[in-house]
């Protein structure tokens, strides 16, 4: 039974720049090193359990915890030192329309998250999330879902955390019969961060897609993983990587489709599209598809280098500046993430974040 200890709150005080993206959302959940300070949810969530670990029913995250998890270093140590915690339970049938905002705030102490969602039979559910440190800190971040059979889950989620934070963000999803999970990551921060993704496809024609957007710049260095398991029969697989390395920063994705034997008729897909901005920035791509049977389909394409002059040189004659027209092509990436929220501020705060990473 995994609970975690609360640490003192130094402030409720949530920072301004959030609180404008606080302002227009309904279905607000705010964790602030630890503790939940904001609770705001309409009756579209009732009969929803969503609470800390400490007061959730320890029966239901059971279910969670009582599934093998990596033997990983970050993962043991986010059960051994947990000080903030989330329990999300959907019961059976209950499709959710609207989404649940979830703000997860550093101020004062080093993080150690661990986020359960746990998806009954038939069931569905739209998360947004926003990470986001103040001060100097190490950020340890896990993610579990478990997904029962013909469940869905939608994940968005997006990543600020700044050059005095070191991040590891673990996502670690179970998916049952005609269970589906959509993951969108998007890390717009200037933090050291490894990201790494796990998805098992454990039911008969279950579906993940993990799409990842990821901007670095300066001297920051970022690694995100991917990995889709297929355990069963008809089951598909979709991973798509979207980076821009900038300055002298260091992006690397790796993709990993694994097809176990016996597990026909299944699909596994990758794409990977980087843009190289800086002369001394490296973006790597490394996709692995582990095939152990013939009756599957499976490919994987990359396109990784810097912008076209010739582009560039036709929008610079049409009055843009250079960077003007970096930015404009740059923007495709940051589109799927934008569709995510209806909020204009959230829309513009993204925008801002694109701009900071390819001054």
């Amino acid at each position: 039974m995994l609970t975690h200890t609360l640490l003192p709150l130094n402030s409720t005080h949530i920072p301004k720049s959030i609180e404008v993206l606080l302002s227009a959302l309904d279905n607000v959940i705010v964790i602030k090193d630890g503790h939940i300070i904001k609770h705001q949810l309409t009756h579209a969530f009732d009969g929803v359990q969503i609470t800390d670990f400490n007061h959730a029913d320890h029966q239901l995250t059971g279910r969670i915890s009582a599934l093998k998890i990596p033997e990983k270093a970050v993962l043991e140590y986010n059960q051994d030192a947990l000080n903030s915690s989330l329990f999300i339970y959907v019961p059976k049938t209950l499709k959710l329309a609207e989404t649940l905002h979830i703000f997860y705030l550093q101020e004062t102490i080093d993080m150690v998250h661990n986020t359960m969602i746990l998806m009954d039979e038939d069931s569905s559910l739209k998360t947004f999330e926003y990470i986001h440190n103040a001060s100097s800190c190490a950020f340890n971040f896990v993610s579990r879902a478990y997904l029962d059979a013909s469940s869905q889950l939608k994940t968005t989620s997006l990543s600020t955390l700044s050059n005095q934070c070191a991040a590891t963000l673990n996502r670690l999803a179970h998916l049952e019969q005609d269970a589906q999970i959509y993951y969108m990551n998007a890390l717009f921060g200037d933090a050291l961060t490894e990201q790494d993704t796990s998805i098992i496809l454990q039911g008969e024609a279950a579906k993940a897609v993990n799409h990842t957007i990821a901007f670095t710049s300066k001297a920051q260095e970022a690694f995100v993983r991917t990995l889709i398991e297929h355990r069963a029969k008809r089951t598909e697989g979709k991973i798509e990587h979207y980076g821009v390395a900038n300055d002298q920063s260091f992006l690397v994705f790796e993709g990993i489709g694994q097809i176990h034997k016996g597990m026909v008729q299944s699909h596994a897909r990758q794409n990977t599209k980087g843009i190289v901005l800086g002369a001394q920035a490296r973006l790597d791509a490394n996709p692995l598809l582990l095939i152990d049977e013939y009756d599957i389909e499976a490919g994987h394409g990359a396109a990784i280098g810097q912008i076209d002059e010739e582009q560039l040189y036709y929008m610079m004659s049409r009055g843009l500046t250079r960077k003007h027209a970096e930015r404009l092509i740059i923007n495709s990436f940051i589109e799927p993430i934008k569709a995510q929220t209806s909020n204009q501020s959230m829309h513009t705060h993204i925008d801002e974040l694109l701009m900071a990473k390819t001054q």
